[in-house]
């Protein structure tokens, strides 16, 4: 695998300017910083350009004015280093961790003193976090590593380094003081590919003064290169082109149409015929896709069933809804597509066969009728999902409804007739033995026999047949009750899943292309006249943000409208990204035609490239690329530093026994 970085490191800035310096351009940096030099000093002296987020720069302290504060410091090549923390702390104590790895506690004290840390740093960034109580009162004087004995000098950019950071569509100006001369190097993408101009700048003689105002019509980003002498970023001003937005059909919009979510838990995308599989495997999905739009390029915001689902019921990222491990539920007081559309009006109910999804995890808020299929997993226990889906159905409308199905999550295997329909008569191989032990699969050290691997395909296919022939039945019931021609209905799973592509079984703690890219069909009422194929990037999020659109209302949430998508006549510039459910979290990032893999406590980074049937890692240096993802994703990640929202824990032991069972049965609990 690639490293993060391999002559850059990575750093961030979230607010405001350089405290120290006359800003005579605007008070905001840039988010974002790659810069080309180890960091031995994270000093109040250095202004904002130390602070990643929940810290304000206040009486010559980094003040933590958020529970959980964090900088980012930044390396040239991983080490071990001593870290020397300077501080005072009011109240109780505060954990530090690096790189989401905690290395031990400052204790209170009202004087400065010194907390010193043995740590791993990675090559690239390395998160700082310090997690305080709301009532702690925490001030930050200094951290410091070893260093040389011009380490205290190195806030300058000196001659031989570089910086730099993302650029949206839109205009600005980076004002730079020093002496010396400055080379500006300015990357646009078009259709992913790399455009460079360069420009030689002077500092004035006697302001010291260098201005650079650029302009991208791309996304794209900028370097500044200290040919001579030494520099320092002393203000940033930003304007963001915007776009008009498209028009949608929503004058055509019947009232209060109906609106169904039927999701298949695990499914890949690439194992549908209408994604290109050739297995049959889903004939139901692939005649529904013809009366739909079928979304080629949709991605899971996580990988792990109740922080995806936390996710398409709020339009909300897991960094904002905060649902991330299984000992998280969904916070009361966000708003969720059942609360919405009860408050419409709507009669709402819930079909749910897994714990993930449940009254006790906060997913049956706004839901009139809870309707659990939740035990000990038993082959075809959903079974019974569709004549109570059908019978109600008879419920006054406007009518929503969302049918969760476990199939074909691993280890479940499809019950008769669907069983073993994919695996050849005769093979000897032992279905149910290796899908059963599918769960350790991924723990095995050795490579797993070609023939294991086929008969777990075989019948996770199989998987897919069942519940494809169970959704079918869903949709024969609404076509029986006159409801499917101008009802909303998607279909659509939670995440994909990894079936030993890459040495790796079922998800979660990975987010491979194959385990984040899903299945994502919306057929719109029928007097929208909306079908087809949309190859733009989306993201589950943005479903929430589709039924507002339709209605005519936009909130402040993470997604966007699909109509967006559908109707979009530019190039795709949007960058999906999904989460692993592990506490290190690492992020899988799909823009464009490339796919990278970042792993936030390693430092390392992997970038695929599009290929048939999966993403293929890239030999190639692609450096542009590279430099241009790091940078959107800090971008990106930055964006949720300022919430403080806590997440909310769930005790097991109050768990209803068939939960608890359910998640053991599903491998999540031992």
């Amino acid at each position: 695998m690639k490293k993060l970085i391999s002559c850059l490191a990575l750093g961030a800035v979230l607010c405001g300017g350089i405290a120290c310096h006359d800003r005579s351009v605007g008070t905001e940096l840039p988010a974002t910083f790659i810069w080309g030099k180890d960091q031995h000093l994270i000093d109040p002296a250095s202004g904002r350009m130390n602070i990643w987020g929940g810290f304000e720069l206040k009486d010559g302290y980094f003040l933590a004015d958020k529970n959980i504060a964090r900088f980012i410091l930044w390396r040239k090549k991983g080490s071990s280093a001593r870290l020397n923390i300077q501080y005072a702390l009011q109240g109780s104590p505060c954990a530090f961790s690096v790189n989401r790895k905690k290395e031990g506690t400052l204790h209170p004290s009202l004087q400065n003193t010194n907390a010193r840390f043995n740590v791993k740093l990675n090559e690239g960034f390395n998160f700082l976090e310090f997690d305080k109580t709301t009532n702690a009162v925490l001030k930050i004087a200094s951290i410091q590593t070893q260093q040389s004995r011009d380490a205290w000098t190195a806030r300058r950019l000196q001659q031989g380094e570089t910086l730099a950071f993302f650029v949206d569509k839109g205009a600005g100006r980076i004002e730079f003081r020093g002496k010396g001369r400055l080379k500006i190097t300015e990357v646009h993408f078009q259709d992913a590919n790399p455009s460079s101009r360069v420009l030689a700048r002077k500092a004035g003689f006697l302001s010291g003064r260098t201005l650079h105002a650029f302009s991208f019509d791309q996304t794209g980003y900028l370097t500044a290169a200290v040919e001579s002498g030494s520099f320092d970023v002393t203000g940033y001003s930003f304007s963001p082109r915007t776009l008009e937005r498209p028009p949608t059909a929503k004058a055509a919009l019947p009232k209060d149409p109906d609106i169904f979510i039927f999701l298949m838990d695990a499914c890949q995308a690439k194992h549908l015929g209408t994604y290109g599989y050739s297995r049959p495997t889903s004939p139901n999905i692939d005649r529904f896709a013809q009366d739909a739009v079928v979304f080629e390029n949709a991605y899971a915001n996580a990988s792990f069933t109740r922080s995806s689902v936390a996710t398409l019921f709020t339009g909300l990222y897991p960094e904002t809804h905060k649902v991330r491990i299984l000992r998280n539920k969904l916070p009361k007081d966000l708003l969720t597509l059942p609360m919405y559309l009860k408050d419409k009006g709507y009669r709402t109910s819930l079909f749910t066969s897994t714990g993930n999804v449940s009254l006790s995890t906060g997913f049956a808020r706004g839901i009139d009728d809870y309707l659990p299929f939740i035990g000990e997993w038993r082959h075809g226990h959903e079974k019974a999902i569709p004549p109570e889906f059908r019978s109600w159905l008879s419920r006054p409308g406007p009518l929503f409804s969302y049918v969760h199905y476990m199939e074909p999550h691993l280890p479940i295997s499809p019950p008769p007739p669907y069983l073993d329909m994919f695996t050849n008569p005769g093979s000897g191989a032992s279905a149910p033995r290796v899908i059963e032990d599918s769960q350790k699969l991924g723990h095995l050290k050795h490579p797993l026999a070609a023939g294991d691997i086929k008969t777990v395909v075989d019948n996770y296919d199989s998987a897919i047949a069942y519940v494809d022939g169970e959704i079918g039945k869903l949709l024969q019931s609404l076509r029986e009750k006159g409801l499917y021609e101008n009802s909303l209905i998607v279909i659509l799973s939670d995440h994909g899943e990894s079936l030993y592509e890459r040495g790796y079984w079922g998800h979660g703690n990975i987010v491979f292309e194959e385990t984040a890219h899903v299945p994502l069909l919306v057929k719109f009422p029928a007097a929208m006249n909306l079908k087809g194929r949309a190859r733009t990037v989306v993201e589950l999020a943005d479903v929430f943000p589709t039924v507002l659109d339709m209605f005519g209302q936009r909130i402040a949430l993470d997604g966007k409208s699909l109509l967006d998508a559908v109707n979009s006549t530019s190039g795709d510039d949007h960058l999906a990204v999904c989460c692993s459910f592990n506490v290190a979290a690492d992020f899988g990032l799909r823009w464009r035609q490339w796919y990278d893999i970042i792993e936030t406590d390693t430092g390392r980074e992997t970038l695929y490239r599009e290929a048939r049937p999966f993403f293929l890692e890239t030999s190639e240096p692609e450096e542009s690329v590279r430099t241009l993802l790091k940078a959107r994703f800090l971008e990106w990640l930055k964006r949720f530093s300022e919430i403080d929202q806590q997440p909310v824990r769930i005790d097991f032991n109050s768990l209803p026994k068939n939960e608890i069972e359910n998640l053991r049965s599903l491998g999540y609990l031992d």
